[in-house]
């Protein structure tokens, strides 16, 4: 499955101090050319490792 490169690798203070409405790389990674008008509208936010959850923290 295809995907782009991380933006960032950080701290999650880091990455929600990100601000959004940059130039999207998605058009230039595949190749094609930049446009100045096709800004990102987000950025996605996930842990770098899976989360570790225990039996006794779902029966709370």
């Amino acid at each position: 499955m295809p995907r782009s490169e991380p933006l960032l690798v950080g701290a999650l203070g880091d990455a929600m101090a990100m601000s959004v409405g940059f130039s999207a790389r998605i058009s230039t990674a595949k190749g094609l050319p930049s446009r100045p008008d096709n800004l990102a509208e987000g950025i996605v936010i996930k842990p770098l490792t899976a989360p570790q959850v225990s039996a006794i923290d779902t029966l709370e």
